[in-house]
């Protein structure tokens, strides 16, 4: 059984037919946005999301082996001037985004990240929202902006003298003698 998901949704997985959903939770300053790929109101962790139907595609997970960060990247067609809105007038650039996967009222999280690119195309008679989606392991890639210094260290917990002591440890003979059992 692979990570994360339940006996009971491991069951349905490898019925001889399977009837998947897939939801998105989108977390905007002002409201998070929660939608999934039925038709009605659906309860997930507690939230409500609102049923998209066919107009919720969700493509480029993949799973990785090694410490690469693939993306994701989440459509919404036929959207409504609600949605639009958010889009246009929202910042979303690294808030949090989280997908998951399941049938019935059985799910697992398949991926969590940050919001990057957002795109919208509006034809006059339908308007597609498109987001691409990184992967939480995009933050090892970025720089930290501290040092092991004793400033640093006074910054995050004022009054904490560990680092004081590194200048004097620094070419200091240490003799390690080996005990006999």
């Amino acid at each position: 059984m692979a990570r994360g998901i339940t006996t009971a949704l491991n069951n349905k997985l490898i019925a001889p037919s399977v009837e998947l959903f897939v939801a998105v939770e989108l977390m905007f300053d002002t409201a998070p946005l929660r939608i999934w790929s039925g038709t009605s109101d659906k309860i997930i962790n507690g939230n409500t999301y609102t049923g998209t139907g066919s107009l919720l595609d969700v493509s480029g997970m993949e799973e990785s082996d090694g410490l690469s960060s693939p993306g994701a990247n989440i459509t919404l067609s036929g959207v409504d001037t609600g949605i639009i809105s958010i889009a246009i007038q929202e910042p979303y650039q690294n808030r949090l985004c989280r997908i998951f996967l399941g049938s019935g009222d059985d799910f697992f999280e398949v991926f969590s990240g940050f919001m990057d690119v957002m795109t919208i195309e509006d034809t006059g008679d339908t308007c597609t929202v498109g987001l691409s989606v990184e992967s939480r392991l995009i933050l090892l890639d970025r720089m930290v902006p501290l040092r092991y210094t004793q400033e640093t260290q006074n910054s995050l917990y004022p009054g904490d003298t560990f680092f004081s002591y590194v200048a004097g440890l620094q070419d200091r003979k240490i003799d390690w003698e080996m005990g006999e059992d």
